[in-house]
């Protein structure tokens, strides 16, 4: 009701012209799954405050703002000229940070706010950000093909153009091993601040991700077993939507769809029978097939070719993601008499 409210793009209501945001934020929330709907929308608490409202209730209990949960909005720098200017000289934190969320017509933060606050001399900070180390999640060429004049980073501002020329190194060291910032210092060549804020940009952007080092390792074997589990769930038509990293501590967004073909794949379906097997699993667990633009594909040739579309990416990046990284075994899977028994439909059709 709200999208007709809003009239067209073209010709928008009052409303529409009011809040030209409001379609692009509808649109996120259609297909949102209703567990979250209700959790984020549906409950006595969902009441939008200022920051300066939110640390007020903080300060009550004992609690001080640290920073952003966001990397980019932790650097007032990074903000067009005029705004930056007018918000630098703000001395006072919480108005600081007040001004900013103006500025950029901000609807949400995430915050992290602590009890006991323990600044950090520069000496201190240096020493701790560097023997952090970081994974690669994206390849580099997803990034740096045919280098254009600047990469683009979206933040709640706009946008962040960065230097091909000064991440490039950077992606291309990480894409060898693992990398800590004191060891990309030489590489990039940029001073320790600016070489932190390139990271976090690729962090926010899911370039790379923090690497746990052994922490990591050892928790493989628990998260894999995890893993393979949700993968049943989700080819049972479960609406989880994530899959774990361990070496990370973070996780890779997966599909009921990509489930069926990572399946599909490990019981070495070639095509044109691995798309077909997979369309009628989601046939018969009666999820519908969305194309690029979020509409449904209704034409049985488009579906094969959205599905084989989906696959390459499948098995071209996400699945080599979570191999490296530790989410799933590299060994051939073999489906015990059990999990056979208790597999729905969609399975006894594929096999």
């Amino acid at each position: 009701m709200l999208t007709q409210l809003l009239g067209d793009e073209s010709q928008p209501s009052q409303l529409g012209a009011s809040y030209p945001n409001l379609r692009r934020e509808l649109q996120s929330v259609e297909f949102a799954p209703v567990d979250y709907l209700f959790g984020e929308y549906a409950n006595a608490g969902w009441s939008p405050l200022y920051f300066t409202q939110m640390s007020a209730r903080c300060k009550q209990h004992k609690l001080s703002f640290l920073g952003s949960a966001t990397y980019s909005e932790s650097f007032i720098e990074l903000l067009p000229a005029p705004m930056r200017d007018v918000v630098m000289k703000e001395p006072r934190p919480e108005a600081r940070e007040l001004l900013a969320d103006l500025a950029t017509n901000k609807a949400f933060r995430r915050d992290l706010f602590t009890k006991g606050h323990v600044r950090l001399t520069p000496q201190e900070w240096s020493q701790r950000l560097g023997t952090m180390s970081f994974h690669l999640l994206q390849p580099p060429e997803g990034w740096l093909s045919q280098p254009p004049e600047a990469l683009r980073f979206r933040a709640c501002f706009g946008e962040i153009q960065g230097d091909p020329q000064a991440y490039g190194p950077v992606l291309s060291a990480l894409s060898a091993s693992p990398a800590s910032v004191d060891s990309l210092l030489p590489i990039c060549q940029q001073p320790h601040g600016e070489l932190v804020v390139m990271l976090a940009l690729l962090l926010e952007a899911g370039a790379i991700g923090l690497d746990r080092g052994p922490a990591g390792a050892k928790a493989a074997a628990q998260v894999q077993r995890l893993n393979l589990l949700l993968l049943g769930r989700m080819q049972e038509g479960r609406s989880y939507t994530q899959l774990a990293l361990p070496a990370v501590g973070s996780a890779v967004p997966f599909s009921v769809l990509e489930a069926l073909i990572y399946r599909a794949q490990r019981e070495q379906l070639q095509e044109p029978m691995l798309s077909s097997c997979v369309l009628l699993g989601l046939k018969d667990l009666d999820v519908q097939l969305l194309g690029r633009d979020h509409q449904v594909v209704v034409e049985a040739p488009a579906q094969i070719a959205r599905i084989q579309e989906i696959a390459a990416v499948v098995m071209g990046s996400k699945v080599p993601l979570l191999h490296r990284l530790g989410g799933v075994p590299t060994a051939p899977l073999t489906a015990s008499r059990s999990t056979r028994s208790r597999s729905k439909a969609p399975t006894r059709k594929e096999s």
